[in-house]
């Protein structure tokens, strides 16, 4: 396992966002009260920039020991003979912070994600198959909750009934274009 995940983490350190991550953060730029929920965990949109990350299923660029949760700072040890390393604080083996088949999402992830989701005005859903639980709730929180929800996916989800508006493409492409366009809505006068 520890061997597979350090490849995998060697092979996210060496992705860079794309321009939809770009947009995401200059779309928090000119809006401040954009949250990014993510169930990715890579980490691109924290590199990109943008602010406000609420990473529901973990991050694979950090680790944690196993039994205590310990975050483990500093370089993660990729090169140690051990499979897994131990914890330093504890000995227990370390493992990557990322959620598991079976396992709970962390609590504070999922209160601030559903929190935000109660509160939003809209909802931007970008390229998720919408087939994730508790994930794919969101959009029906923040619909319960008045807010419009705006799906941007090169395909049809199962969440594309909910959208309000469906923007067909890839996230590179139509984010940017969305940002320009909020951009000259905000900039045109009254």
């Amino acid at each position: 396992m520890w061997g597979w995940y350090a490849w995998r983490r060697r092979r996210v350190l060496e992705a860079r966002p794309h321009p939809g991550h770009r947009a995401v953060t200059e779309l928090q730029r000119i809006l401040p009260s954009v949250t990014v929920v993510t169930q990715n965990v890579d980490g691109l949109h924290a590199e990109a920039g943008s602010a406000e990350v609420v990473e529901l299923h973990g991050n694979i660029r950090r680790v944690r020991c196993l039994d205590r949760a310990h975050p483990f700072t500093g370089d993660v040890p990729d090169d140690d003979d051990r499979d897994p390393p131990p914890c330093p604080l504890c000995g227990s083996p370390l493992r990557p912070d990322v959620v598991w088949f079976g396992e709970m999402l962390p609590e504070r992830a999922v209160a601030r994600a559903w929190d935000e989701a109660e509160r939003c005005d809209a909802l931007l859903l970008v390229g998720t198959s919408g087939t994730v639980w508790p994930a794919a709730e969101l959009p029906h929180v923040a619909r319960r909750s008045g807010a419009a929800v705006v799906e941007v996916n090169p395909e049809p989800s199962e969440l594309t009934h909910l959208a309000d508006v469906f923007l067909q493409g890839a996230a590179g492409t139509v984010l940017p274009a969305l940002v320009e366009e909020v951009r000259s809505r905000q900039a045109a006068p009254p």
